[in-house]
């Protein structure tokens, strides 16, 4: 089946700030031949950078509330392969409004490697716009107790899902939880099979299918407790 479409083009804000680097390359190479992640020129056939910063910061706008027009995004475009799938993607990344940006000489790919809680940061497919993988905050609105944690992460997830036009989850699972992280395993509509981390205040979230196929459901699940109940 295929996956669900992204927001419509002509109903976003057309942001007018874009900065291109290469830099993340330089900062944490990957040598793993079964995880190759390598920068990539822009294809002809791969949404413009505008349509692409469009996608995300509509994504961002509706799980954060904030409104991101005035922000500048950084655009990574890179060719990742886990097992036998191989992905273009393009990297996404935004402060959070109201985060102070004066702190040179660090740069956003630094902030978003070291300080994750101010930046939003979403990696899309780079021809269709759909997302695969995501990291942002999490300030729930109540204090999470061994008596909450799953229902307020399941609707922290939902709200993701809904703000990407990923469709509703089910077959959810939850991993074995200690004070502050969790994972949330669930499947999509259309069958991928999708990971929240739960990591307070950092959300992320990865469509574990689209990125390596079963090869990497496996490789992911094969760290975790998962709880079937």
């Amino acid at each position: 089946r295929p996956p669900p479409n992204p927001p419509p083009l002509e109903t976003l804000f057309p942001y007018p700030t874009l900065f291109r680097s290469q830099e993340l390359f330089e900062l944490s190479p990957s040598t793993d031949p079964i995880d190759q992640f390598l920068p990539a020129p822009r294809e002809e056939n791969f949404l413009s950078e505008q349509e692409l910063t469009n996608l995300a910061a509509a994504i961002f706008e509706k799980d954060t509330g904030l409104d991101f027009s005035q922000q500048q995004f950084e655009l990574v475009f890179h060719r990742q392969t886990w097992f036998d799938v191989t992905n273009d993607l393009v990297d996404v990344t935004a402060y959070l409004p109201g985060c102070d940006e004066t702190q040179e000489p660090k740069t956003l790919t630094d902030y978003a490697n070291d300080n994750p809680t101010l930046t939003v940061s979403a990696q899309l497919d780079a021809t269709t716009g759909r997302l695969l993988s995501y990291s942002g905050s999490f300030t729930p609105q109540q204090p999470v107790t061994d008596d909450t944690r799953e229902t307020v992460y399941l609707e922290r997830a939902k709200a993701l899902c809904a703000a990407a036009g990923l469709g509703e989850l089910s077959d959810c699972q939850y991993s074995a939880a200690d004070s502050f992280t969790q994972s949330l395993w669930a499947t999509l509509d259309n069958g991928d099979r999708v990971v929240f981390h739960l990591d307070q205040p950092v959300l992320t979230f990865e469509n574990a299918t689209a990125m390596g196929g079963q090869g990497r459901v496996d490789a992911l699940l094969k760290n975790e407790i998962v709880d079937d109940g």
